[in-house]
């Protein structure tokens, strides 16, 4: 195999020949699935998740020997190298053109890492974070609060409701309610703990 010179940022370089191009189309209203990492001294950006899409999903079944999978590296997008500019490329209705690179570096790989490390963390917070639904809002052991409830993370109001089919609003094992973002951030960025009574929480995680 030969490897090809291509233009990038304004400068020829020669690329690895284990780059290729994958083109993806964003439709109007559908969500192209596609969740990158990066940092701001590292060239690229790498990608940590893929959820299911018809727009990666059709690419790769139509396209088996260049698919778009997690840890390959996205060199490129309609041209530019900017990670923020690359990002805003991804608009509704619009066609991406996509330079990636199935080979990662050690920096790669640290970012891949951590993010992987930081999904398997929000799956296990998950467990810990009970739903609060109309039927439960006056639940006797439920923690008294004088006044309309707050969330005690945002200091914004709380509603018992849904939205997509889950809780805005969730309680920990203590019963103290927050939003599920909020509790959720709150539980990832590693405070094991009740934000309000400081109760300690138990995590299991699949590397445990």
């Amino acid at each position: 195999m030969v490897c090809l010179g291509r233009f990038m940022g304004g400068k020829s370089k020669v690329l690895p020949e284990t780059t290729y191009r994958v083109k993806l189309h964003c439709p109007e209203g559908q969500p192209i699935g596609i969740f990158m990492a990066g940092h701001p001294q590292v060239e690229g950006l790498v990608v940590v998740k893929l959820q299911k899409s018809e727009v990666v999903g059709r690419w790769n079944a139509q396209n088996p020997e260049v698919p778009l999978e997690v840890g390959h590296v996205i060199l490129e997008i309609n041209g530019l190298t900017d990670s923020e500019k690359m990002l805003e490329q991804f608009a509704p209705g619009r066609t991406v053109d996509i330079l990636v690179n199935v080979v990662m570096n050690a920096q790669h790989n640290r970012i891949l890492s951590h993010c992987l490390r930081k999904q398997r963390l929000a799956a296990a917070v998950e467990t810990l974070l009970h739903p609060v639904d109309n039927s439960s809002e006056n639940d006797d052991d439920a923690v008294e609060t004088s006044g309309p409830p707050v969330c005690a993370i945002c200091q914004e109001d709380m509603k018992v409701k849904t939205c997509c089919k889950k809780s805005e609003v969730v309680s920990l094992e203590c019963k103290h309610r927050f939003h599920c973002q909020c509790v959720k951030q709150w539980l990832v960025n590693g405070q094991l703990r009740c934000p309000l009574c400081n109760h300690q929480l138990q995590l299991r995680t699949d590397t445990d």
